[in-house]
């Protein structure tokens, strides 16, 4: 596609009944933060108790989320509600490969191989 601008990234959210979803497409990049976190407070204030975050297909998203995600599952969990993020890749951290190469995000529930115990798991994360 040729003539269309720059593309940007879309965040966009929605409610139904105790559920919100916040959906992140495209390229992201710093800024995507505080619009993602806009869409977040949103949808505290509207009252839903569970949260989904579905990034997939979005990239560039910025380490700086994360905080923003934890604050936000604190005050669902006094509903007793919760936070779940889907699609979400590392790419700002000293483990990744390269900027614009993510990786995905180690899956918790799998040991690493070696592991033996729990301990084992963690300390070789």
């Amino acid at each position: 596609m040729t003539g269309f601008g720059t593309r940007t990234g879309f965040v966009g959210s929605m409610v139904e009944g105790e559920d919100g979803l916040v959906v992140l497409r495209g390229e992201q990049g710093p800024a995507a933060v505080a619009r993602v976190a806009e869409h977040l407070q949103a949808l505290v204030a509207a009252g839903v108790r569970h949260i989904r975050v579905d990034a997939h297909g979005a990239s560039g998203l910025d380490a700086a989320l994360l905080p923003v995600l934890s604050q936000v599952q604190t005050r669902l969990t006094v509903r007793q509600g919760m936070l779940t993020a889907t699609g979400l890749r590392a790419t700002d951290h000293p483990g990744a490969a390269a900027v614009g190469s993510p990786r995905p995000l180690r899956d918790l529930r799998t040991p690493p191989r070696g592991a033996t115990t729990l301990e084992d798991s963690f300390s070789r994360s």
